[in-house]
């Protein structure tokens, strides 16, 4: 059991329910998605992350080991969860597309970040 993956996604889910969103959980532990949200209807999904340095790898296209790598639809968002701060980004594919990995800090990602 991974507490610190399962802690990020109880947040993500929180700060969802708290703008209004139904929130849901797939029941197959090996989907690309951990939290599916509807947006105008239609069920969004996401990966959630969590990182204490600020710095999220998102494996994509190469799979070099046995850790699964991402393709466009796999999900629809990344949210990344800051241990230490509680802060939640939450980043639709497209913005990620190009990166293998974010740190969280960078002021372009700054866009995507949840007030309280």
């Amino acid at each position: 059991m991974n507490l610190r993956g399962t802690a990020a996604e109880l947040a993500v889910a929180q700060g969802l329910l708290r703008r209004g969103y139904e929130v849901a959980a797939p029941l197959d532990p090996c989907c690309a998605y951990d939290l599916l949200f509807p947006v105008d209807g239609v069920w969004k999904t996401v990966q959630v992350k969590s990182t204490s340095s600020g710095r999220v790898w998102v494996r994509k296209r190469g799979k070099r080991d046995r850790k699964r790598a991402y393709e466009e639809g796999d999900f629809d968002y990344l949210a990344v969860v800051h241990q230490a701060s509680g802060e939640i980004w939450l980043m639709p594919w497209a913005a990620i597309d190009d990166a293998t990995s974010l740190t969280i800090e960078n002021q372009c990602w700054e866009e995507f970040k949840w007030t309280s």
